[in-house]
């Protein structure tokens, strides 16, 4: 056999090896992938405790806020384009407005996939300006709401008290999932307010004659008994 054969097959069968071993590294990684997990593809930034959360920033998105273990937010976004830092008992997150148009979230937020979680034992208060939120799996005593300029879905949460301002053509849905035994509203400038179901045990409202509501009839006839 040449010498220039030998040295082909030598060249041959050392890339044979190389790829069979390659694609036996990429199967294992591919094997510890919990497809499973809902934060799969998320990074995460472990941050100090805080009880209220402010989020500013760009309406494209949607930052979805739950209750867990630790103090957490989980993101597909870089630094550049979500920054944070804590100050208090406060978190305060800014998503740049210069995100992808792919991040834009759609009318109804309920099908948007979040681009950010934020994660605590409990929060109690989120004051959002210019960001789409998702509020969910609460179990609170007492939770405060004000946005302005933004878009608040309310999701399978328990709330003795609630309050919220209701802002600047912002609009608040809350889920029928969603319990709660005292609310106090406040809706102004062409903002919308959406319950889908009978949430309330105590229900207060207060709104201008810009203000869009989407009620069961249930509440509308509590609202005009107390007209």
């Amino acid at each position: 056999m040449q010498k220039s054969n030998k040295i082909l097959i030598s060249v041959v069968s050392l890339f044979t090896i190389v790829t069979l071993g390659c694609n036996v590294i990429l199967k294992a990684q591919y094997d510890k992938i919990d497809f499973d997990d809902p934060y799969h593809g998320y990074g995460t930034e472990i941050v100090s405790p805080f009880k209220h959360v402010v989020l500013s920033g760009t309406g494209r998105g949607l930052t979805q806020i739950l209750p867990g273990r630790e103090f957490q937010i989980k993101t597909t976004l870089s630094e550049r384009a979500l920054n944070w830092k804590v100050e208090g008992d406060t978190l305060r997150v800014d998503l740049a407005r210069n995100l992808n148009e792919n991040n834009w979230a759609p009318n109804d937020l309920s099908k948007a996939e979040p681009v950010a979680f934020i994660i605590a034992p409990r929060v109690s208060g989120v004051y959002s300006t210019g960001v789409n939120c998702k509020v969910s799996d609460l179990k609170n005593e007492r939770f405060t709401l004000r946005q302005e300029k933004s878009r608040v879905l309310l999701v399978n949460n328990s709330i003795q008290n609630l309050t919220a301002q209701v802002v600047l053509g912002s609009s608040l849905t809350i889920d029928q999932k969603s319990r709660i035994d005292t609310a106090a509203i406040s809706l102004n400038d062409s903002s919308r307010l959406t319950a889908a179901d009978d949430n309330f045990k105590r229900f207060q409202l207060q709104a201008d004659e810009s203000a869009h509501l989407e009620l069961p009839m249930s509440l509308i006839n509590i609202i005009s008994k107390k007209q």
